[in-house]
């Protein structure tokens, strides 16, 4: 899976002629408990962007060797990140498989849907379940501009290790990724417990220091 977009770090805070001059009113809200039409929008780019956009759909498609194999869909193409559609779908929207949308078209309009009616919590517990559920690379990848994307809205949390939490210092942010990004899989292991434990739904302060 390939991230479509590419971002500019150093022109996401740039005021513009109109803010400098005192022309434009610059939101300066911290969203800690709400969230923003423009912000929910942002995060959705990204997630259609970064993941959604790439998929394939048999049904579909301009090509006819696809086309002919009508009894192909897009859950199953080795092409698309089947075990999330599929997770979506059944852990998400708790439905039944043999109910799933035949055209990815259709199916991508339910996950919009669904997306732009949740609050701002329940969006950040989708963003968990997304990144739980794709390649470790692009999920690192996808975490990283989100982050961005975080720090933009005024939006005090960080991800770390597919965990949005309350870290919102950058240097904090990038030690703990750097911890938690080493090429040994069980220390990788330990410290993502760790963070688990320290911000996830049922903190423990003590198991997460052992």
């Amino acid at each position: 899976m390939t991230l479509y977009l590419l971002w500019e770090k150093s022109s996401w805070m740039k005021l513009n002629f109109s803010q400098r001059k005192g022309l434009l009113k610059i939101e300066n809200l911290i969203q800690s408990d709400s969230l923003r039409e423009v912000s929910h929008k942002k995060i959705w780019n990204l997630i259609y962007d970064g993941i959604l956009r790439s998929v394939i759909d048999p049904m579909n498609t301009d090509s006819i060797y696809r086309a002919l194999r009508q009894e192909t869909h897009f859950f199953y193409m080795k092409e698309n990140p089947g075990y999330l559609l599929q997770s979506i779908w059944t852990d998400v929207f708790h439905e039944t498989t043999d109910l799933v949308p035949r055209t990815w078209e259709a199916y991508l309009s339910q996950i919009r849907e669904y997306f732009f009616g949740l609050e701002y919590n329940q969006v950040y517990d989708f963003i968990e379940f997304l990144l739980d559920h794709i390649d470790k690379n692009d999920s690192e990848r996808l975490s990283d501009i989100m982050n961005l994307i975080f720090t933009e809205e005024n939006i005090p949390y960080r991800i770390i290790n597919n965990v949005i939490t309350d870290i919102q210092s950058n240097e904090e942010l990038a030690e703990i990724q750097t911890a938690a990004r080493t090429p040994f899989a069980t220390v990788n292991i330990h410290i993502e417990t760790a963070i688990r434990f320290l911000y996830g739904d049922h903190k423990n302060y003590r198991n997460s220091i052992k």
